[in-house]
């Protein structure tokens, strides 16, 4: 019998929003332990779609024993998340946004990866994220960690906003 079969994967959403990456995942069957988020506008919609527990929180505070706790006996943790795309997509390019709280929210996601050690992390952003340093800073730290980074731009097609476009998807794994 193959024992991959037994083994319990579960993930946080990082950056939640009201959480259309946790139900993919949940509709890929990965438990979703819980999301954090900063607007307390999406806790509904995310506890409703996703019956997980919604934390109001600045991930820029979060805590290692925060997320460590949601992974006690779980064999494959994934950390996922969406990092606040305003700063870098195509609607502000050309402006100075280095001063804009958001441009570093990525430091953020790294500083947690690195300090809870997933076995995988995924992240959806905006395709003009890879121009910028915060990124490449951010793929060198995965694989510093000896992480294999795989990231590629997709076609999406968003539905719910009735508009298509590219989204850019990284994945890294232990």
């Amino acid at each position: 019998m193959n024992k991959t079969h037994n083994l319990k994967v579960a993930a946080i959403d990082l950056f939640c929003g009201a959480g259309g990456l946790s139900r993919g995942l949940i509709n890929n069957s990965i438990v979703v332990k819980a999301g954090f988020d900063i607007d307390p506008a999406c806790k509904f919609a995310f506890e409703e779609n996703n019956n997980a527990p919604f934390i109001l929180k600045d991930v820029a505070l979060v805590e290692k024993e925060e997320i460590a706790k949601y992974f006690q006996n779980i064999d494959i943790k994934i950390i996922a998340g969406c990092a606040p795309c305003q700063p870098f997509s195509r609607y502000t390019q050309g402006r100075d946004n280095s001063n804009d709280k958001k441009w570093g929210m990525l430091y953020e996601f790294s500083r947690i990866v690195k300090e809870i050690q997933p076995d995988i992390v995924t992240m959806e952003n905006v395709p003009q994220l890879l121009k910028h340093d915060v990124y490449k800073d951010f793929e060198h730290n995965l694989k510093e960690m000896g992480c294999f980074v795989s990231s590629k731009i997709v076609f999406a097609l968003i539905m719910a906003f009735r508009k298509q476009g590219n989204a850019w998807f990284c994945w890294h794994q232990n």
